[in-house]
């Protein structure tokens, strides 16, 4: 993970909620990486592709709110493929990534998946009145690793500051985090499952994660708290 995740990661563990919708929205901007045919300058990707994704949504918003199936294939074909999933699943499962067998963690892979996808598709059409400012990019490691900055404005709350943590992967940009309000996705991820696997083990959290992709419009990951994703 690069410096800017670990500084973030370090310093925040608090409930997923209060930050998923801006979570959501911060992915559906990463996932304008997908449309892009050779890996050009992170922000410049973000830059260029994010108001036509954001017109998608947006123009087919009111098909889309009533019809949950084609809101998860759009999730599923424009934003999964630029997040490198597996090595971001690695990350949030963290210790419990290296205790697994090989079975556990492809139910993992498959429940955690199905449950972002869920989640994304319930709450991205809310998201297609905002606007967004690009700031600027950071590489490091030899040009493989950046952190792309932008302010995103809702429509009826202030400004928030995300950062995209990326890595160049087989010729393309993937986001493996986003830190939102300096809050990690992968660390408030990991701290509601270590939570969980803590209390029923492995096999009993894996088991509560197939469950938790089955809920409601206003129901969340492990249904910390009631309001938050409001």
């Amino acid at each position: 993970m690069t410096a800017h995740a670990m500084n973030h990661a370090q310093a925040n563990h608090r409930p997923l909620l209060p930050t998923l919708r801006l979570i959501v929205l911060a992915g559906a901007l990463a996932a304008a990486a997908s449309l892009q045919a050779a890996p050009a300058e992170p922000a410049q990707v973000v830059r260029e592709t994010t108001e036509h994704l954001l017109d998608t949504v947006k123009a087919r918003s009111e098909t889309l709110r009533d019809d949950e199936a084609a809101m998860k294939q759009v999730i599923d074909e424009i934003l999964m493929p630029v997040v490198d999933f597996p090595y971001f699943s690695r990350l949030v499962l963290g210790k419990y990534w290296r205790r697994a067998d090989s079975e556990q963690r492809e139910r993992f892979l498959e429940r955690f998946r199905a449950l972002l996808v869920k989640t994304y598709a319930l709450q991205l059409v809310e998201f297609s009145d905002v606007g967004v400012s690009y700031k600027d990019a950071q590489l490091e490691r030899d040009g493989t690793e950046a952190a792309v900055r932008v302010e995103i404005r809702p429509r009826d709350g202030k400004p928030v500051q995300v950062q995209y943590i990326m890595h160049l992967r087989d010729e393309r940009w993937q986001v493996y985090d986003i830190i939102v309000e300096g809050i990690s996705t992968v660390v408030t991820f990991r701290s509601t499952f270590y939570a969980e696997i803590e209390r029923k083990g492995l096999e009993g959290f894996l088991d509560a994660l197939g469950e938790k992709t089955q809920f409601e419009d206003s129901v969340t990951p492990f249904a910390v708290g009631s309001n938050g994703g409001g």
